[in-house]
């Protein structure tokens, strides 16, 4: 990082001109963002402190159609329209006869199940400007000079393996009487993050350095 600590929200933008609280300038390797905290010494404390069971989850969806009902219940179909409309998950099995061998070809839409958003999907929209201080552009997105420009190639080259905890805001929501639609602009006030956590009687270890 070229900073000292992660600013206060009050101190962004971190340069003048930059979009409204962009933190553009914070990283030593501005391509790998927040990732810039997963170093070696901090993946093995947290391998050697943390793991007690060995359990394995996923938090992956998978390619469905994710409808939401009055009742609170999810429904995961195939069926179109796409998740917010986008183009739905398309598989083709090919036989490879005469030999006992099958191809897979997808067509699928990344923004259509759960993913990692990279640093080129969404712009500051009043600027203009995607992530960084370069100032990139759509236009720079969608030139040929620079393909893997804020594209999550440098993610996959670093690799994820960290720790994390789970705050389930949705099951704490029903318990409490509270509505809440993931698929609709659903604000979570940081108290009730909070309140979670402490009737939860977990108590995360907040230090990143």
């Amino acid at each position: 990082m070229n900073y000292s600590k992660i600013p206060e929200f009050g101190e962004l933008p971190l340069n003048e001109g930059d979009p409204p609280l962009s933190a553009w300038g914070l990283w030593k390797n501005p391509a790998l963002g927040s990732l810039n905290h997963l170093n070696e010494t901090k993946t093995l404390e947290a391998a050697k402190s943390e793991i007690q069971t060995g359990e394995r989850i996923t938090l992956n969806s998978g390619f469905f159609f994710l409808t939401y009902t009055a009742h609170q219940v999810f429904h995961l179909t195939l069926s179109p329209p796409g998740l917010l409309g986008r183009q739905t998950f398309e598989q083709k099995v090919i036989n490879k006869s005469p030999r006992v061998v099958n191809d897979d070809i997808i067509t699928f839409n990344t923004q259509g199940s759960s993913q990692w958003d990279g640093f080129r999907h969404f712009a500051y929209q009043k600027e203009g400007y995607f992530y960084n201080g370069s100032r990139v552009t759509q236009q720079d997105i969608h030139g040929k000079d620079q393909p893997h420009l804020n594209s999550i190639s440098a993610w996959a080259e670093h690799a994820i393996a960290g720790r994390a905890f789970l705050v389930d805001y949705f099951d704490w929501a029903l318990e409490n009487g509270k509505s809440y639609d993931p698929l609709a602009s659903s604000p979570i006030p940081l108290s009730e993050v909070q309140q979670i956590i402490k009737e939860k009687i977990f108590s995360p270890r907040l230090e990143i350095y």
